[in-house]
């Protein structure tokens, strides 16, 4: 197979091509007989009358408009005033008229912000105490989705009590997918990202409100179900950076990380990614303290874990670690030798070979330079560098400065790259990478080759994963029939390879936990193509790796996170304990040989995966029993490329529902009033169409202009020019002052008439 030819991939994947499997919700029409509200007071006809009487009653201005936003600008309190008034009078349509006035202020950030939060809280606690009127719960509800985009954490932790608790519990009483539901789903989303701003707020607040969440799930219908878990990952995948120290202690944070690993058993690929992304948020690892090779320390092949580890059909069973100990000792010699010679060339062509076979080796820590001159910095030897962190750099600068030959370009672009990765990290170094990977015949592996395609992976971008795997697949494949010739062999048998596979998967397993590509069929397909290359690229590692290789642990990490996507609980069910074990001695010898060298994000998943999955399973599962159906043992051999094929299909549980044509005209033409009154107000409006909420709610008008704060970037129709050069806008005084002092000063033309 060539590089790109997807068509040959099917020797591997029969299951390349399944198309992804979008489940939506039903979508009804405007029938009574089938989408009937139990509010028969309120259609938009009447809201429509309603918020005419409104502003004639309290004299509103216009607040589709920039006047009538200014206006209200300036009598805010007063105006607040009379719309809460109306508001608190829930029994009356005009309660409903009020709630959408006050949709149209907080479309305006600038009039956002100034509202305060107990007038939010008097505003939002009517809309859901009404029990049947479904469009002032909808009105309500986009209410409080334009409220909590501006972020404001006191809003939010106000709005806990009553108002997210009234939320929750018209989200579990709604009886079917409908607007209310997906507007329920999408505050919850946005009411989390507002307090996970703020690490003790979190704590505090959010997670008692998750286990709120998670104990009502089993009223949740499927859909709404897979979308409220979606919004929950994403919640706490902000707090990733917490200390596990301090999620640890916290018995809400255990609840909520119990129910993710329960929900591993769903049968929905997306769902179990989903629980994953928000079990290894919850699991951080806490950060390893800076690795010192010297404490690298091979263990022989009599070892009794080495034993258990070896296996008669592996080929190769020679010590990865012996090797990394001899390839340090000769990068030390090498370096002492510069240090006495000054000879550039021979330390670059030294510094090169280690490079190519295990650049890891390559590293100027304190730990390491203290071989070189005991501790001593480079001016000691009279070298022209401050640092040895600048030796790379160094030898690139001269090689470039004398006449170098062709062949040098490797020697130099190697150098160059790895320099990059220690100084600037990885991101900078795949571009250089990849740019000269484009430049290489498309055929024949060789060291340097793989070495490129290492570089352009570890910089864990999903396009440039992506591209290394489409370019190494050919080994894996070839190895997997083996077809392969000698020249493969010999590249499988290397340290490099082991490398560069350790770092498709790993980079691919970070792309798809963090879920870059949103929820669709076409991100889906992505996902797939990460998946393909990680558990390929894990089961080629474990082929082809010693009993102590330096990421056979963090690669059985990966196994065990394969053994979850693809084949789901059921499987892990009748083959955890081996693979438990398996992982256990892998993660000894890491210990032991290697010290922590690479921790993996994924040790804390895997581990709470096989010792507390059972536990967590048996105590959800009358709550999860609705959703998934009681998973069965099946035979592995017998049905690996069937679940492959479910988990490249996805069962997406869309997250809005699909209307035909039909019935979209059918919706509009009950808008435009083509039906009945009668008729109008017996058709449950929460079934109407996402696009047509704002029309529903008449909140569909051009935007008024709007401009930036010069000093903090909000929008915002209101803001105050600057009263001497007028070119500028501030949000109020603070903005002005903290802008003057920093900027505007210098800046302002101050043209006075």
């Amino acid at each position: 197979m060539r590089p790109g030819h997807e068509t040959d991939w099917s020797l591997d994947n029969p299951f390349a091509s399944v198309p992804t499997n979008v489940i939506s919700a039903p979508a009804l029409g405007p029938d009574p007989s089938v989408s009937r509200s139990e509010c028969t007071q309120h259609s938009t006809g009447v809201v429509r009358n309603a918020m005419k009487k409104l502003v004639d009653m309290l004299d509103l201005p216009d607040l589709t408009t920039k006047r009538g936003l200014k206006r209200c600008y300036h009598d805010f309190d007063v105006i607040m005033d009379k719309l809460l008034d109306k508001v608190s009078h829930h029994a009356d349509h005009l309660s409903t008229a009020a709630v959408l006035a006050l949709c149209r202020i907080c479309g305006d950030s600038g009039l956002c912000g100034m509202l305060e939060p107990s007038d939010a809280l008097s505003a939002l606690l009517p809309c859901f105490q009404q029990q049947t009127c479904e469009i002032l719960h909808m009105a309500g509800l986009q209410l409080l989705c334009r409220i909590l985009a501006g972020r404001d954490e006191d809003i939010a932790r106000e709005l806990l009590n009553d108002v997210i608790t009234s939320v929750l519990v018209l989200l579990a009483k709604t009886p079917r997918d409908n607007l209310v539901t997906e507007l329920c789903v999408e505050v919850i989303g946005d009411w989390a990202h507002a307090v996970t701003w703020d690490d003790d707020l979190a704590l505090q607040v959010i997670f008692p409100s998750l286990v709120m969440i998670v104990q009502l799930a089993h009223r949740f219908s499927r859909q709404t179900f897979s979308q409220v878990l979606y919004k929950l990952s994403d919640a706490v995948y902000g707090l990733s950076d917490t200390p596990s120290s301090v999620l640890g202690r916290d018995k809400s944070v255990q609840i909520v990380r119990s129910f993710f690993l329960a929900t591993l058993r769903s049968n929905s690929a997306e769902d179990r990614v989903v629980a994953l992304r928000g079990l290894v948020a919850l699991s951080s690892s806490v950060p390893a303290a800076p690795w010192v090779p010297s404490l690298v320390s091979p263990i022989s092949q009599r070892d009794p874990v080495a034993r258990e580890l070896l296996d008669d059909e592996v080929e190769n069973t020679t010590s990865d670690a012996e090797r990394f100990v001899e390839l340090t000792q000769s990068f030390y010699r090498a370096m002492r030798k510069f240090c006495a010679d000054k000879d550039v060339r021979h330390l670059a062509c030294a510094l090169y070979t280690i490079i190519l076979e295990d650049p890891m080796v390559v590293h100027f820590g304190p730990e390491t330079s203290r071989h070189f001159l005991l501790g001593e910095g480079p001016a000691r030897a009279n070298l022209p560098f401050a640092s040895w962190y600048d030796t790379l750099g160094f030898c690139v600068r001269e090689l470039r400065s004398r006449d170098s030959h062709s062949d040098d370009e490797d020697l130099i672009l190697v150098l160059q790259i790895w320099n990059l990765v220690l100084l600037d990290g990885p991101l900078h170094a795949a571009d250089f990478a990849q740019k000269r990977v484009n430049e290489l015949d498309p055929g024949g592996f060789y060291a340097v080759k793989l070495w490129y395609f290492s570089a352009v992976a570890h910089s864990k971008r999903v396009e440039d994963v992506l591209s290394a795997w489409s370019h190494v697949s050919i080994v894996c494949v070839e190895s997997e029939y083996e077809y392969r010739n000698k020249a493969l062999r010999e590249v499988q048998r290397t340290a490099m390879y082991r490398t560069l596979l350790f770092n498709i998967a790993h980079g691919a397993v970070k792309c798809l936990l963090n879920f870059p590509f949103g929820r669709s069929a076409e991100g889906w397909k992505v996902y797939g193509h990460l998946a393909r290359a990680v558990d390929i690229c894990v089961r080629e590692y474990l082929d082809v790796a010693p009993y102590d290789a330096r990421d056979l642990s963090a690669m059985n990490d990966c196994a065990a996170l394969c053994l979850i996507l693809f084949p789901g609980p059921p499987f892990l069910s009748k083959t955890r304990d081996a693979m438990a074990t398996q992982w256990r001695l892998t993660a000894s010898v890491d210990d032991r040989v290697w010290h922590n060298m690479r921790p993996t994000f994924l040790r804390p998943t895997i581990r709470a995966m096989f010792e507390s999955y059972a536990d967590a399973a048996r105590t959800w599962a009358s709550v999860l029993d609705r959703h998934f159906p009681p998973a069965t043992v099946r035979r592995l051999d017998e049905n690996a490329i069937k679940e492959k094929q479910r988990f490249l299909r996805g069962d997406l549980y869309s997250p809005a529902r699909r209307f035909a044509t039909a019935q979209l005209d059918d919706w509009r033409a009950m808008f435009r009033g083509e039906r009945n009154g009668r008729y109008a107000r017996t058709v449950s409006w929460s079934d109407a169409p996402p696009e047509l909420l704002n029309q529903m709610l008449l909140l569909e008008y051009a935007d008024p202009a709007t401009y930036a704060c010069a000093h903090c970037g909000e929008a915002s129709a209101v803001l105050y020019r600057c009263g001497a050069c007028r070119r500028v806008r501030y949000c109020d005084e603070d903005c002005q002052r903290e802008h003057w002092t920093d900027h505007h000063k210098a800046e302002c033309m101050r043209d006075y008439l």
